[in-house]
């Protein structure tokens, strides 16, 4: 079972040993049918197999046997949450913490199931009422800590609680991707690597633990393992995320035709997945297909006409389309919408260059707010790729006459490159009219390199 329960089911020793108690217990139902404890013994060896649907039938019996049992409809609840029957689930769950009001475990399971159905607030209550009864409570703290992530509220908090989970919980794949998912939320990019990649041990074959792993490798600039990581998650089983996952690895790579192919495969497979669209246009607009990349941002807008992103790759095709009005209303919003995250540099760049001609001096404060949302973490709801903040990084840095800080962030660009062509200021010679401040500058530090 991937998730839930902070509980181990009782050692099951051998199979054959397992196979014959079912079988003994099998006939003791059989031979005294209204003993709900009987049942109840047989709905745990059952699901000790992993017999999730046997044992829910059997434990559901029980109940109907001993209908204030908690203990019974506690595990009835787990077998089906194993079944992903969540309504049902819930309903059990719920009875079962109002039988047995002082169980961590009911109440950890009851926030796992709300987390399930998206039911963040009562989520969080539940979890925090587990930990109350038992701080020992890993399920109760790694739903606190999905519940804070999801709220965008208390990341450090969700450290804490995802610290504690896998402290109790070391094998659990699920509570070692939680982790990593908070502390990439906090620009601990090693840590959540490192997570990342013991979760990825534990649990090879499930899609998230792929996912989250990429993006921490993406984050340390070791894309060859990235995209190699992700090549074997949509191998296995291509999803929106993991073909969005392998997309993001080949960019940084310099694989754009491949990324290009797994990302329209990724939009076609999951058309609501909005990072996936997104992707895709940011893709094209730097291949220069500025009109399909357009016809992608229109269908983002028309879903969220609050998408700062989408605003902000929309005013860089109109800058590259010479529409400078245009660009200037979309860059303005964008960078309103985004606020301080590192998503916000690309827009206040191309802020500055349409500002210089008339205010340099806005210009200026525009280009060193974009080198200071650069070394900004990336946020959880807006997407940056590290490598589009590399370039922005270097351009703003050019544009303020700092040509030595360029040439290191260049130098640094190069010795990670893991042997991709994916940094190449020449792109912006093309795209951004007028030209870039300090774009020439940048493009012969770049050849001399």
């Amino acid at each position: 079972m991937m998730s839930g329960g902070d509980e181990q089911w009782p050692d099951p020793g051998t199979q054959d040993d397992r196979e014959l108690r079912i079988a003994n217990l099998q006939g003791l139902v059989h031979a005294w049918p209204y003993d709900a404890g009987v049942r109840w013994e047989l709905g745990c060896e059952l699901i000790g197999a992993q017999c999730w649907q046997e044992a829910a039938t059997v434990l559901a019996e029980a109940c109907e046997l001993a209908p204030t049992d908690g203990d019974i409809r506690l595990d009835l609840g787990r077998a089906l949450v194993s079944l992903s029957c969540w309504a049902q689930a819930h309903e059990q769950l719920v009875r079962a913490v109002e039988l047995r009001p002082w169980c961590a475990l009911a109440r950890a399971e009851l926030g796992y199931v709300l987390l399930r159905q998206g039911r963040l607030e009562e989520a969080g209550a539940a979890g925090r009422a587990a930990v109350a009864r038992d701080v020992g409570s890993a399920l109760g703290r790694l739903v606190l800590a999905e519940v804070l992530q999801a709220q965008r509220r208390g990341t450090a908090a969700a450290v804490v609680h995802a610290r504690a989970a896998v402290a109790v919980w070391p094998d659990s794949a699920w509570g070692h991707t939680v982790l990593a998912e908070v502390l990439l939320d906090t620009g601990d990019y090693a840590g959540a690597r490192q997570a990342a990649a013991h979760a990825h041990e534990l649990a090879p074959g499930w899609d998230r633990t792929a996912v989250v792993l990429c993006s921490a490798l993406g984050e340390v600039q070791q894309w060859r393992e990235a995209a190699r990581t992700a090549e074997r998650a949509a191998a296995a089983s291509a999803t929106p995320w993991t073909l969005n996952a392998l997309g993001w690895a080949l960019i940084g790579r310099g694989r754009l035709y491949g990324a290009e192919q797994a990302l329209r495969r990724a939009v076609v497979l999951g058309p609501g997945v909005r990072i996936c669209r997104w992707n895709l246009a940011w893709l094209l607009v730097r291949a220069g297909r500025l009109r399909e990349a357009e016809a992608h941002l229109a269908c983002l807008l028309r879903e969220d006409p609050a998408d700062g992103q989408a605003h902000g790759l929309s005013g860089w095709i109109h800058l590259a389309s010479g529409r400078s009005p245009q660009a200037y209303q979309e860059l303005r919003l964008a960078v309103r919408l985004l606020g301080r995250t590192r998503s916000a540099a690309h827009p206040l760049l191309l802020l500055g260059a349409l500002e210089r001609a008339r205010e340099p001096a806005l210009a200026r404060r525009h280009f060193a707010a974009a080198v200071a949302m650069t070394g900004r973490a990336a946020a959880p709801d807006v997407y940056s790729h590290p490598c589009g903040t590399g370039e922005t990084r270097a351009l703003a840095l050019a544009a303020l006459g700092e040509s030595e800080r360029a040439r290191r962030c260049l130098e640094q660009a190069l010795a990670v490159r893991d042997g991709s062509d994916r940094f190449d200021p020449v792109l912006y010679e093309q795209f951004a009219r007028p030209p870039l401040p300090g774009l020439e500058v940048l493009v012969g530090l770049w050849r001399d390199l």
